[in-house]
């Protein structure tokens, strides 16, 4: 049975096949191999991968940093760098991707299975997240009562939509 399903991003195919063998020996499926971040935003679409394994540094006109930034906002794969390159500048564009970690090539196999089973597990902790806000949400904003929420100096900071049909004000007019 697999552990999860990764899409490897990874334009040196001796490193990617490299990776292949190591992540499917971890129990993991490899969904795809991307050399370029078109191919793997194409992928992560296609494949719906639980994580994607990323190198910064690709062929084509997509970087690791913006395909990551993709894969995450857009279609909620998170990222774990995989990368030889770590200047403060490229830490820093990397950060605004919100990886789940990065990862120094050249890597260890201990460090290696350490990060992607850390990332995997965090992901799925986010995903629970996620699930439970839209809940909690989806009950507050459906409920048959008014429920409003003002900060310390009174200003409403939220108002359900049950409040709105009650007191006959769209929730803009009466925020702040």
């Amino acid at each position: 049975m697999s552990k999860g399903k990764i899409l490897l991003v990874e334009d040196e195919f001796v490193v990617a096949e490299g990776l292949r063998s190591v992540l499917k020996s971890m129990g993991y499926e490899i969904t795809g191999l991307a050399s370029s971040g078109e191919e793997a935003v194409e992928l992560a679409r296609r494949d719906k991968p639980d994580l994607a394994l990323m190198d910064i540094k690709l062929q084509g006109g997509m970087d690791g940093i913006k395909a990551a930034t993709i894969l995450r906002q857009e279609l909620e794969v998170p990222v774990l760098f995989l990368t030889a390159f770590a200047d403060e500048r490229l830490l820093e564009r990397a950060k605004a991707a919100e990886p789940l970690g990065y990862v120094v090539k050249p890597y260890e196999r201990k460090g290696l299975r350490a990060s992607v089973e850390m990332a995997h597990y965090k992901a799925g902790m986010e995903r629970l997240l996620k699930e439970s806000e839209a809940r909690y949400r989806e009950l507050v904003q459906n409920a048959n009562s008014i429920i409003l929420r003002m900060d310390g100096e009174g200003s409403i900071i939220f108002f359900n939509e049950f409040a709105e049909r009650f007191f006959g004000f769209a929730q803009t007019e009466v925020l702040g």
